[in-house]
């Protein structure tokens, strides 16, 4: 068996974003997990986050859930909590492809080809602050050096192809 940080870092890989909180109060959520973890977020103009000059606490609710024939089956809820930044422009298009494989939407063309103007989408990501968590019988939390460091099981993506 994987150790938690191992575990929740897998789940987080194949989660999608259920719910979003800037300083308490829930916003539009659309997005994504990067390769190292971060929820990635694309926040259209008129969103709490898009006008974000500073730090802004925000708390990302991702949910795990495996479908097994027409049922969907709830494998853990996490909740990343930390501090929204922007995206920096030579990551873009790989933050693009992390909120794309959960939520495609027309708005990461925008995102990507009108990057850095006032009135384009943006790419946000959160600087991890700790992570809570809920899987089965277990439940806690991680600081962000557990969760950033811990890999995802490299099996998950063939052994979910495999269950589907």
């Amino acid at each position: 068996m994987l150790p938690i940080p191992e575990r929740v870092r897998t789940l987080a890989a194949t989660a999608e974003v259920a719910k979003l909180a800037v300083d308490g109060v829930p916003s539009p959520a659309r997005g994504g997990v990067d390769e190292r973890g971060r929820p990635v977020l694309l926040v259209r103009p008129g969103e709490t986050l898009h006008g974000l000059s500073g730090d802004a606490v925000v708390a990302v609710n991702l949910t795990a859930m495996r479908r097994l024939g027409e049922t969907a089956h709830p494998r853990g809820l996490i909740e990343v909590q930390g501090w929204a930044e922007a995206v920096p422009e030579d990551e873009a298009r790989g933050a693009a492809v992390a909120v794309a494989a959960h939520c495609a939407d027309e708005s990461l063309f925008e995102a990507l080809e009108r990057f850095g103007r006032p009135d384009a989408p943006r790419l946000l990501r959160l600087d991890v602050a700790q992570v809570v968590y809920l899987t089965g019988q277990e439940s806690g939390l991680l600081d962000a050096d557990d969760y950033l460091g811990a890999a995802p099981d490299p099996l998950t993506d063939v052994a979910e192809r495999v269950l589907a």
